[in-house]
């Protein structure tokens, strides 16, 4: 514990002497332009404070004087992700599009447009929706959907992602990226295994090639402090990985994935509570959490564990926690999670396997996690009463 804890200071340490990146806010700021260095930093101030209004209104009128393709790459994509938060959705994916497309920035800037763009999509519903359909519209992301595998709609889009993670690697190899791609295509395989979806290659394939980009991922992240040091980064890039080990444990139970899926979920969680260089949005931090800790919680309870029981319940209670669910239409919550358990209630589970339904709770995660929200539920009254109050019936 002690030495998990040394590493992360040494983290923090690191980023503060180098300037390393940020989630969404990138380095970079400081130019040898000194005005525009210092109107950067500014709205980089403003950025840090949620004060999103100043900080497009700053960055709009500094962003055609960036000096090199660079400082416009990174000022784009924060000004990209203060429209996000205003909710302008068609802005702030216009602007994640234009970084991507620019071949004059950086490689590092522009996968991280992309992986930014199936990020948003990730952490938030996971399925069809007017974001999903902005991401999607354009080339070549309408391509990614409209050559995407399944049958419904929700499971296409979880392959379209998968190509948008994919179209990011083609940039610039990041380890949250190559996660995600890993996470697909062992899931993909998973519920071959367990409800009998039909895949359009032999099982094996998807398993070969989880564990491919998951050791991608993993060489990335050995590098991650050169380019991608922010500790809540690396806490999102070890909950992704931890789920990708939880569902080869499932597919392979005697291969060791379960201590590499506990460990990296533990990783996870304690880099997810390190407050990160510049004040970073707490709410996308949280969002990270609650994935991680519903993937970490749904892990154990499937160990069939008793000795763990403790654990699930401290997971479960973070979840339930009534301050993310304050908002009077909780399908409007600024959780990704709570808005994605709430349309798995709306869909409820498909009456036959695999993608049989136009709907979430058909596929890969809807109806494993309906049926692991369930037995969470279980458990933990809290949880239980949770669900109940986003209109679940238990």
């Amino acid at each position: 514990m002690q030495k998990k804890y040394l590493y992360a200071l040494i983290v923090i340490i690191v980023i503060a002497v180098a300037g390393l990146a940020v989630y969404f806010v990138l380095p970079n700021w400081v130019t040898t332009d000194e005005e525009y260095s210092t109107a950067a930093l500014n709205a980089r101030k403003l950025f840090d404070e949620n004060n999103f209004d100043q900080t497009i209104a700053e960055l709009e009128r500094i962003l055609p004087l960036a000096p090199t393709a660079e400082a416009e790459s990174v000022a784009k994509i924060t000004l990209a992700y203060a429209y996000r938060q205003k909710n302008n959705i068609a802005k702030s994916m216009q602007l994640f599009k234009e970084v991507v497309a620019d071949d004059t920035y950086p490689p590092l800037y522009r996968a991280r447009g992309a992986s930014i763009m199936a990020d948003i999509f990730m952490i938030g519903t996971r399925g069809p929706n007017d974001l999903a359909d902005t991401i999607f519209s354009g080339e070549p992301y309408a391509f990614f959907l409209e050559s995407a595998e399944g049958k419904s709609k929700a499971t296409r889009l979880l392959d379209a992602a998968r190509k948008l993670y994919e179209y990011a690697s083609s940039f610039y190899i990041l380890p949250s990226s190559e996660y995600r791609v890993a996470e697909w295509y062992a899931s993909r395989a998973l519920i071959s295994k367990l409800y009998g979806a039909e895949l359009a290659k032999p099982l094996e394939d998807y398993i070969k090639n989880a564990k491919l980009h998951l050791l991608r991922g993993d060489e990335a992240l050995a590098r991650a402090l050169d380019v991608d040091g922010h500790p809540n980064k690396i806490g999102y890039s070890y909950g992704v990985r931890g789920t990708v080990f939880a569902v080869l444990h499932e597919l392979e139970p005697m291969s060791g994935y379960a201590e590499k899926a506990d460990k990296s979920f533990e990783d996870s969680l304690s880099f997810l509570e390190i407050p990160g260089p510049g004040g970073e949005d707490a709410s996308n931090i949280t969002g990270q959490r609650l994935w991680a800790s519903f993937a970490y919680a749904s892990f154990l309870y499937r160990l069939h564990d008793k000795s763990r029981e403790e654990e699930i319940k401290s997971l479960t209670t973070f979840i339930s926690d009534a301050s993310f669910r304050s908002a009077d239409d909780k399908s409007k919550s600024r959780f990704g999670l709570i808005r994605y358990l709430i349309r798995l209630n709306a869909v409820k589970i498909a009456s036959d396997v695999g993608d049989a339904r136009d709907g979430i709770a058909g596929t890969y995660p809807g109806r494993y996690d309906y049926e692991n929200a369930k037995n969470l539920a279980t458990l933990d009254p809290n949880f239980a009463g949770m669900l109940k109050d986003l209109g679940w019936e238990l």
